[in-house]
Protein backbone atom coordinates (compact mmCIF):
# COMPACT_ATOMS: atom_id res chain seq x y z
CA UNK A 1 0.00 0.00 0.00
CA UNK A 2 3.17 2.41 0.76
CA UNK A 3 4.10 2.32 -2.85
CA UNK A 4 0.70 3.22 -4.58
CA UNK A 5 0.90 5.77 -1.77
CA UNK A 6 3.88 7.39 -2.42
CA UNK A 7 3.12 6.74 -6.81
CA UNK A 8 0.42 9.09 -6.19
CA UNK A 9 1.86 11.62 -4.11
CA UNK A 10 4.77 12.11 -6.85
CA UNK A 11 1.71 12.46 -9.71
CA UNK A 12 -0.11 15.05 -7.16
CA UNK A 13 3.58 17.15 -7.08
CA UNK A 14 3.66 17.11 -10.90
CA UNK A 15 0.64 17.86 -11.71
CA UNK A 16 0.36 21.01 -9.28
CA UNK A 17 4.03 21.96 -10.76
CA UNK A 18 2.14 22.46 -14.22
CA UNK A 19 -1.43 23.65 -13.44
CA UNK A 20 0.36 26.39 -11.02
CA UNK A 21 1.43 29.58 -13.14
CA UNK A 22 4.20 30.87 -13.90
CA UNK A 23 5.26 33.49 -10.53
CA UNK A 24 6.26 36.81 -11.62
CA UNK A 25 7.88 39.83 -9.43
CA UNK A 26 6.25 39.96 -5.94
CA UNK A 27 5.00 43.62 -5.56
CA UNK A 28 3.99 45.02 -1.47
CA UNK A 29 0.83 47.21 -1.47
CA UNK A 30 3.14 49.93 -0.27
CA UNK A 31 4.84 49.87 -3.74
CA UNK A 32 2.16 48.87 -5.86
CA UNK A 33 0.20 52.56 -4.19
CA UNK A 34 3.73 53.96 -4.63
CA UNK A 35 3.61 53.30 -8.32
CA UNK A 36 0.17 54.20 -8.56
CA UNK A 37 0.55 57.61 -7.93
CA UNK A 38 3.75 58.30 -9.42
CA UNK A 39 3.51 56.88 -13.27
CA UNK A 40 -0.60 55.79 -13.52
CA UNK A 41 -2.84 57.68 -16.22
CA UNK A 42 -5.16 57.98 -12.94
CA UNK A 43 -2.46 60.45 -11.34
CA UNK A 44 -1.89 62.40 -14.10
CA UNK A 45 -6.14 62.51 -14.84
CA UNK A 46 -6.34 63.97 -11.34
CA UNK A 47 -3.33 66.22 -11.71
CA UNK A 48 -4.61 67.57 -15.07
CA UNK A 49 -8.18 68.04 -13.37
CA UNK A 50 -6.60 69.69 -10.61
CA UNK A 51 -5.08 72.46 -13.13
CA UNK A 52 -7.97 72.67 -14.79
CA UNK A 53 -9.85 73.95 -11.73
CA UNK A 54 -6.99 76.24 -10.88
CA UNK A 55 -6.92 78.20 -14.53
CA UNK A 56 -10.30 78.69 -13.61
CA UNK A 57 -9.59 80.55 -10.67
CA UNK A 58 -7.09 82.87 -12.37
CA UNK A 59 -10.19 82.94 -14.98
CA UNK A 60 -12.17 84.20 -12.21
CA UNK A 61 -10.67 87.32 -11.40
CA UNK A 62 -8.96 87.89 -15.04
CA UNK A 63 -11.45 90.94 -15.67
CA UNK A 64 -10.34 92.54 -12.37
CA UNK A 65 -6.74 92.81 -13.69
CA UNK A 66 -5.54 95.04 -16.61
CA UNK A 67 -6.63 94.50 -20.02
CA UNK A 68 -4.43 95.54 -22.86
CA UNK A 69 -5.30 95.12 -26.47
CA UNK A 70 -2.83 95.86 -29.24
CA UNK A 71 -4.16 96.80 -33.05
CA UNK A 72 -2.15 96.77 -36.10
CA UNK A 73 -3.22 97.45 -40.04
CA UNK A 74 -2.12 97.90 -43.41
CA UNK A 75 -4.90 98.55 -45.73
CA UNK A 76 -4.99 99.36 -49.61
CA UNK A 77 -7.37 101.74 -50.83
CA UNK A 78 -9.05 102.38 -54.24
CA UNK A 79 -11.70 104.46 -55.89
CA UNK A 80 -13.03 105.11 -59.49
CA UNK A 81 -12.87 109.63 -58.37
CA UNK A 82 -11.08 111.89 -60.63
CA UNK A 83 -7.75 112.82 -60.21
CA UNK A 84 -8.53 116.29 -58.73
CA UNK A 85 -4.33 117.04 -58.04
CA UNK A 86 -1.25 116.80 -55.78
CA UNK A 87 -3.19 119.41 -53.23
CA UNK A 88 -6.09 117.27 -52.55
CA UNK A 89 -4.80 113.87 -53.19
CA UNK A 90 -4.69 113.66 -48.94
CA UNK A 91 -8.49 113.53 -49.17
CA UNK A 92 -8.49 110.18 -51.04
CA UNK A 93 -5.00 108.30 -50.07
CA UNK A 94 -4.33 104.92 -51.59
CA UNK A 95 -3.23 103.51 -48.49
CA UNK A 96 -4.09 103.56 -44.80
CA UNK A 97 -1.24 102.54 -42.24
CA UNK A 98 -2.18 102.39 -38.54
CA UNK A 99 -1.12 100.57 -35.16
CA UNK A 100 -2.53 101.17 -31.87
CA UNK A 101 -2.80 100.38 -28.08
CA UNK A 102 -5.19 100.57 -25.58
CA UNK A 103 -5.31 99.52 -21.86
CA UNK A 104 -8.21 99.55 -19.26
CA UNK A 105 -8.28 98.84 -15.76
CA UNK A 106 -12.00 98.03 -14.20
CA UNK A 107 -12.29 100.28 -10.83
CA UNK A 108 -15.73 99.64 -9.68
CA UNK A 109 -18.14 96.80 -10.64
CA UNK A 110 -19.83 96.77 -7.44
CA UNK A 111 -18.44 93.69 -4.96
CA UNK A 112 -17.85 91.63 -8.33
CA UNK A 113 -14.12 92.55 -7.49
CA UNK A 114 -13.86 91.20 -3.97
CA UNK A 115 -16.04 88.51 -4.73
CA UNK A 116 -14.07 87.03 -7.12
CA UNK A 117 -11.11 87.09 -5.08
CA UNK A 118 -12.92 85.48 -2.60
CA UNK A 119 -14.00 82.79 -5.65
CA UNK A 120 -10.12 82.26 -6.68
CA UNK A 121 -9.29 81.20 -3.34
CA UNK A 122 -11.88 78.88 -2.76
CA UNK A 123 -11.88 76.96 -6.11
CA UNK A 124 -7.89 77.10 -5.71
CA UNK A 125 -9.21 75.10 -2.31
CA UNK A 126 -11.07 72.79 -4.36
CA UNK A 127 -7.83 71.87 -6.69
CA UNK A 128 -6.17 70.98 -3.39
CA UNK A 129 -9.19 68.64 -2.22
CA UNK A 130 -9.87 67.62 -6.14
CA UNK A 131 -5.89 66.18 -5.54
CA UNK A 132 -6.27 64.94 -2.09
CA UNK A 133 -9.66 63.01 -3.46
CA UNK A 134 -7.80 61.46 -6.50
CA UNK A 135 -5.30 59.97 -4.49
CA UNK A 136 -7.13 58.44 -1.94
CA UNK A 137 -9.41 56.76 -4.59
CA UNK A 138 -6.03 55.76 -6.58
CA UNK A 139 -4.66 53.91 -3.02
CA UNK A 140 -8.59 52.56 -2.48
CA UNK A 141 -8.71 51.18 -6.31
CA UNK A 142 -5.18 49.69 -5.56
CA UNK A 143 -5.25 48.36 -2.41
CA UNK A 144 -9.05 46.52 -3.24
CA UNK A 145 -7.43 45.17 -6.29
CA UNK A 146 -4.42 44.15 -3.86
CA UNK A 147 -6.57 42.49 -1.69
CA UNK A 148 -8.58 40.87 -4.09
CA UNK A 149 -5.52 39.14 -6.02
CA UNK A 150 -4.74 37.71 -2.45
CA UNK A 151 -8.02 36.67 -1.79
CA UNK A 152 -8.12 34.64 -5.00
CA UNK A 153 -4.63 33.44 -4.38
CA UNK A 154 -5.36 31.76 -0.96
CA UNK A 155 -8.58 30.56 -2.84
CA UNK A 156 -6.52 28.48 -4.86
CA UNK A 157 -3.80 27.33 -2.63
CA UNK A 158 -7.28 26.21 0.01
CA UNK A 159 -8.03 24.49 -3.26
CA UNK A 160 -5.00 23.05 -4.29
CA UNK A 161 -4.97 21.17 -0.23
CA UNK A 162 -8.26 19.97 -1.63
CA UNK A 163 -7.18 18.24 -4.43
CA UNK A 164 -3.52 16.71 -2.61
CA UNK A 165 -6.45 15.26 -0.15
CA UNK A 166 -8.69 14.33 -3.04
CA UNK A 167 -5.49 12.35 -4.34
CA UNK A 168 -4.68 11.09 -1.01
CA UNK A 169 -8.16 9.13 -0.93
CA UNK A 170 -7.69 7.90 -4.07
CA UNK A 171 -4.66 6.34 -3.27
CA UNK A 172 -6.26 4.95 -0.12
CA UNK A 173 -9.24 3.87 -2.04
CA UNK A 174 -7.03 1.75 -4.11
CA UNK A 175 -4.74 0.36 -1.20
CA UNK A 176 -8.21 -1.06 0.27
CA UNK A 177 -9.58 -1.90 -2.91
CA UNK A 178 -5.86 -4.53 -3.55
CA UNK A 179 -6.98 -6.03 0.25
CA UNK A 180 -10.76 -6.40 -0.35
CA UNK A 181 -12.11 -3.86 1.90
CA UNK A 182 -13.42 -1.50 -0.46
CA UNK A 183 -15.58 -2.58 -4.04
CA UNK A 184 -14.48 -0.77 -7.16
CA UNK A 185 -17.17 1.46 -6.97
CA UNK A 186 -14.44 3.40 -4.11
CA UNK A 187 -11.59 3.62 -6.70
CA UNK A 188 -14.41 4.96 -9.20
CA UNK A 189 -15.76 7.86 -6.91
CA UNK A 190 -11.89 8.76 -5.55
CA UNK A 191 -11.02 9.48 -9.01
CA UNK A 192 -14.15 11.33 -9.65
CA UNK A 193 -13.49 13.36 -6.76
CA UNK A 194 -9.92 13.85 -7.62
CA UNK A 195 -11.02 14.91 -11.44
CA UNK A 196 -13.77 17.67 -9.77
CA UNK A 197 -11.14 19.05 -7.12
CA UNK A 198 -8.39 19.36 -10.28
CA UNK A 199 -11.04 21.48 -12.15
CA UNK A 200 -11.97 23.55 -9.22
CA UNK A 201 -8.23 23.83 -8.76
CA UNK A 202 -8.11 25.44 -12.56
CA UNK A 203 -11.15 27.63 -12.26
CA UNK A 204 -9.67 29.17 -9.40
CA UNK A 205 -6.23 29.66 -11.04
CA UNK A 206 -7.85 31.50 -13.56
CA UNK A 207 -9.46 33.63 -11.34
CA UNK A 208 -6.33 34.64 -9.48
CA UNK A 209 -4.56 35.54 -13.24
CA UNK A 210 -8.15 37.92 -13.90
CA UNK A 211 -7.29 39.33 -10.21
CA UNK A 212 -3.64 39.97 -10.90
CA UNK A 213 -4.65 41.57 -14.32
CA UNK A 214 -6.94 43.60 -12.30
CA UNK A 215 -4.17 44.68 -9.94
CA UNK A 216 -1.78 45.85 -12.56
CA UNK A 217 -4.29 47.90 -14.50
CA UNK A 218 -4.75 49.63 -11.17
CA UNK A 219 -1.37 50.08 -10.85
CA UNK A 220 -0.71 51.34 -14.32
CA UNK A 221 0.88 48.80 -15.84
CA UNK A 222 0.25 46.77 -19.18
CA UNK A 223 -2.38 44.16 -18.28
CA UNK A 224 -0.22 41.25 -20.37
CA UNK A 225 3.64 41.48 -20.01
CA UNK A 226 5.63 41.22 -16.27
CA UNK A 227 2.79 41.11 -14.51
CA UNK A 228 3.19 41.87 -10.42
CA UNK A 229 1.43 39.55 -8.18
CA UNK A 230 0.84 40.58 -4.57
CA UNK A 231 2.99 39.60 -1.72
CA UNK A 232 1.59 38.07 1.50
CA UNK A 233 -1.11 36.49 2.46
CA UNK A 234 -4.94 37.33 4.19
CA UNK A 235 -4.54 37.59 7.72
CA UNK A 236 -6.14 39.62 10.73
CA UNK A 237 -6.17 43.21 10.81
CA UNK A 238 -4.76 44.55 13.83
CA UNK A 239 -6.35 48.12 15.56
CA UNK A 240 -9.45 48.31 13.01
CA UNK A 241 -11.44 49.40 16.57
CA UNK A 242 -8.99 52.32 16.35
CA UNK A 243 -9.82 53.21 13.19
CA UNK A 244 -13.65 53.17 13.72
CA UNK A 245 -12.78 55.71 16.63
CA UNK A 246 -10.97 57.67 14.16
CA UNK A 247 -14.22 57.55 11.64
CA UNK A 248 -16.42 58.34 13.95
CA UNK A 249 -14.43 61.80 15.61
CA UNK A 250 -14.15 62.75 11.89
CA UNK A 251 -18.23 62.33 11.31
CA UNK A 252 -18.57 64.71 14.71
CA UNK A 253 -16.45 66.97 13.19
CA UNK A 254 -17.55 66.95 9.54
CA UNK A 255 -14.11 66.46 8.40
CA UNK A 256 -14.65 63.91 5.51
CA UNK A 257 -12.43 64.69 2.00
CA UNK A 258 -15.65 64.90 0.07
CA UNK A 259 -17.97 66.28 2.41
CA UNK A 260 -15.22 69.15 2.73
CA UNK A 261 -14.89 69.37 -1.26
CA UNK A 262 -18.85 69.45 -1.67
CA UNK A 263 -19.05 72.09 0.62
CA UNK A 264 -16.45 74.00 -0.83
CA UNK A 265 -18.37 73.53 -4.16
CA UNK A 266 -21.19 74.87 -2.64
CA UNK A 267 -19.91 77.92 -1.17
CA UNK A 268 -17.90 78.40 -4.73
CA UNK A 269 -21.30 78.31 -6.31
CA UNK A 270 -22.98 80.97 -3.44
CA UNK A 271 -19.75 83.13 -4.62
CA UNK A 272 -20.68 82.64 -8.57
CA UNK A 273 -23.95 83.76 -7.65
CA UNK A 274 -23.52 86.83 -6.24
CA UNK A 275 -20.63 87.56 -8.70
CA UNK A 276 -23.57 87.08 -11.49
CA UNK A 277 -25.91 89.12 -9.84
CA UNK A 278 -23.58 91.87 -9.56
CA UNK A 279 -23.73 91.99 -13.55
CA UNK A 280 -26.93 94.33 -12.50
CA UNK A 281 -24.50 96.88 -11.38
CA UNK A 282 -22.62 99.34 -13.72
CA UNK A 283 -18.73 99.27 -14.49
CA UNK A 284 -16.28 102.23 -14.20
CA UNK A 285 -12.82 101.87 -15.59
CA UNK A 286 -9.97 103.72 -16.67
CA UNK A 287 -9.24 103.50 -20.47
CA UNK A 288 -6.48 104.90 -22.32
CA UNK A 289 -5.26 104.82 -25.37
CA UNK A 290 -2.95 105.47 -28.00
CA UNK A 291 -2.56 105.52 -31.79
CA UNK A 292 -0.90 105.73 -34.90
CA UNK A 293 -2.16 106.31 -38.71
CA UNK A 294 -0.95 107.41 -42.01
CA UNK A 295 -0.71 106.90 -45.74
CA UNK A 296 3.11 105.92 -45.28
CA UNK A 297 5.13 104.35 -42.54
CA UNK A 298 7.14 107.69 -41.96
CA UNK A 299 4.17 110.22 -42.38
CA UNK A 300 1.46 109.51 -39.97
CA UNK A 301 -0.73 110.89 -37.14
CA UNK A 302 -0.65 109.57 -33.82
CA UNK A 303 -3.27 110.02 -30.81
CA UNK A 304 -3.68 109.91 -27.62
CA UNK A 305 -6.77 109.43 -24.79
CA UNK A 306 -7.38 108.89 -21.35
CA UNK A 307 -10.31 108.40 -19.62
CA UNK A 308 -12.66 107.21 -17.45
CA UNK A 309 -15.60 104.88 -18.71
CA UNK A 310 -19.05 103.79 -17.13
CA UNK A 311 -20.33 100.72 -18.54
CA UNK A 312 -24.12 99.80 -17.54
CA UNK A 313 -25.80 96.89 -18.64
CA UNK A 314 -28.92 98.27 -18.90
CA UNK A 315 -31.00 95.77 -20.32
CA UNK A 316 -30.24 92.52 -21.95
CA UNK A 317 -33.14 90.97 -23.17
CA UNK A 318 -32.95 88.95 -19.81
CA UNK A 319 -29.63 87.53 -20.48
CA UNK A 320 -28.70 88.63 -16.84
CA UNK A 321 -31.64 87.34 -14.90
CA UNK A 322 -31.58 83.67 -17.22
CA UNK A 323 -27.83 83.32 -15.76
CA UNK A 324 -28.60 84.38 -12.15
CA UNK A 325 -31.59 81.85 -11.97
CA UNK A 326 -29.10 79.28 -13.57
CA UNK A 327 -26.40 79.74 -10.62
CA UNK A 328 -28.93 80.24 -8.04
CA UNK A 329 -30.00 76.69 -9.09
CA UNK A 330 -26.74 75.28 -9.01
CA UNK A 331 -25.84 76.83 -5.37
CA UNK A 332 -29.55 75.07 -4.54
CA UNK A 333 -28.16 71.66 -5.75
CA UNK A 334 -25.06 71.78 -3.84
CA UNK A 335 -26.41 72.88 -0.97
CA UNK A 336 -29.19 69.46 -1.34
CA UNK A 337 -26.03 67.64 -2.04
CA UNK A 338 -23.98 68.55 0.91
CA UNK A 339 -27.28 67.25 3.05
CA UNK A 340 -27.54 64.36 1.48
CA UNK A 341 -23.95 63.08 1.52
CA UNK A 342 -24.09 64.30 5.76
CA UNK A 343 -26.58 61.52 6.10
CA UNK A 344 -24.90 59.17 3.72
CA UNK A 345 -21.47 58.97 5.44
CA UNK A 346 -23.41 58.71 8.77
CA UNK A 347 -25.33 55.85 7.16
CA UNK A 348 -21.28 54.47 5.83
CA UNK A 349 -20.08 54.67 9.41
CA UNK A 350 -22.85 52.83 11.22
CA UNK A 351 -22.64 50.25 8.26
CA UNK A 352 -18.91 50.09 8.69
CA UNK A 353 -19.50 50.02 12.90
CA UNK A 354 -22.41 46.87 12.82
CA UNK A 355 -19.99 44.84 9.94
CA UNK A 356 -17.22 45.24 12.03
CA UNK A 357 -18.57 43.91 15.02
CA UNK A 358 -19.95 40.88 13.22
CA UNK A 359 -16.80 40.18 11.39
CA UNK A 360 -14.85 40.26 14.63
CA UNK A 361 -17.24 37.52 16.01
CA UNK A 362 -17.79 35.53 13.10
CA UNK A 363 -13.22 35.40 12.84
CA UNK A 364 -13.46 34.21 16.76
CA UNK A 365 -15.73 31.05 15.57
CA UNK A 366 -14.42 30.52 12.11
CA UNK A 367 -10.91 29.28 13.47
CA UNK A 368 -12.05 27.62 16.46
CA UNK A 369 -14.16 25.67 13.15
CA UNK A 370 -10.83 25.48 10.77
CA UNK A 371 -9.03 23.26 13.85
CA UNK A 372 -12.01 21.23 14.38
CA UNK A 373 -12.87 20.74 10.96
CA UNK A 374 -9.31 19.59 10.95
CA UNK A 375 -8.86 17.12 13.27
CA UNK A 376 -12.29 15.77 12.27
CA UNK A 377 -10.71 15.21 8.54
CA UNK A 378 -7.57 13.62 10.13
CA UNK A 379 -9.54 11.20 11.94
CA UNK A 380 -12.27 10.34 9.30
CA UNK A 381 -9.38 9.92 6.98
CA UNK A 382 -7.86 6.69 9.27
CA UNK A 383 -11.41 5.69 10.06
CA UNK A 384 -11.96 4.92 5.96
CA UNK A 385 -8.46 3.12 6.23
CA UNK A 386 -9.82 1.35 9.13
CA UNK A 387 -12.77 0.42 7.14
CA UNK A 388 -15.32 2.15 9.49
CA UNK A 389 -16.60 4.49 7.52
CA UNK A 390 -17.57 5.31 3.97
CA UNK A 391 -15.58 6.96 1.10
CA UNK A 392 -18.77 9.58 0.81
CA UNK A 393 -18.65 9.93 4.65
CA UNK A 394 -15.05 11.05 4.30
CA UNK A 395 -15.76 13.40 1.49
CA UNK A 396 -18.14 15.37 3.87
CA UNK A 397 -15.15 15.95 6.50
CA UNK A 398 -12.88 17.08 3.44
CA UNK A 399 -15.36 19.37 2.15
CA UNK A 400 -16.35 21.13 5.83
CA UNK A 401 -12.33 21.14 6.27
CA UNK A 402 -12.49 23.36 3.10
CA UNK A 403 -15.42 25.22 3.05
CA UNK A 404 -14.27 26.18 7.03
CA UNK A 405 -10.86 27.40 5.14
CA UNK A 406 -13.04 29.54 2.51
CA UNK A 407 -14.83 31.09 5.17
CA UNK A 408 -12.62 32.63 7.22
CA UNK A 409 -10.35 33.92 3.76
CA UNK A 410 -13.88 35.47 3.16
CA UNK A 411 -13.72 37.45 6.57
CA UNK A 412 -10.28 38.03 6.53
CA UNK A 413 -11.04 40.00 2.38
CA UNK A 414 -14.31 41.21 4.03
CA UNK A 415 -11.84 42.85 6.64
CA UNK A 416 -9.33 44.53 4.85
CA UNK A 417 -12.29 45.56 2.61
CA UNK A 418 -13.71 47.59 5.71
CA UNK A 419 -10.43 48.88 6.56
CA UNK A 420 -10.05 50.40 2.99
CA UNK A 421 -13.26 51.91 3.30
CA UNK A 422 -12.17 53.52 6.71
CA UNK A 423 -8.95 54.23 5.77
CA UNK A 424 -10.26 56.21 2.93
CA UNK A 425 -12.83 57.67 5.41
CA UNK A 426 -9.78 59.37 7.29
CA UNK A 427 -7.53 60.17 4.49
CA UNK A 428 -6.18 63.95 4.53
Amino acid sequence: MARFFLFYTLIGLFVATVVTPVQATEVTLDDAVATALESSESMRIVEYQANEIRMNAKEATAFIKPQITLTASHTELDNNLPDIGAPYSFLYPDREVSAGIQGSQILYAGKRIWRSLDLEKSLNQSAILAETAGKRDIRRAVAQAFHGALFQKESMEILRNRRSQRLAELGDAKDLFEVGMVAQLDVRQAKMNLNLATDALKNSEAKYSDAIIQLNLAIGRSGRDDLLTPKGLLSEIPNLKRLLQAIEEKLAQDAFVDLQRLVNEYESAQLNYQITKGQYHPELSLVSSASTKGEEYDDRYEYFNIGLQLKWDFYTGGAIRAKTAVAKMQMKSLEERVNKLRKELSGEVERISKNLNVLLEREVTQKESIKLSQENYEDARAQYRAGTITLTRLGDFGLADAESKFALARIYYLQQELANDMKALVSE
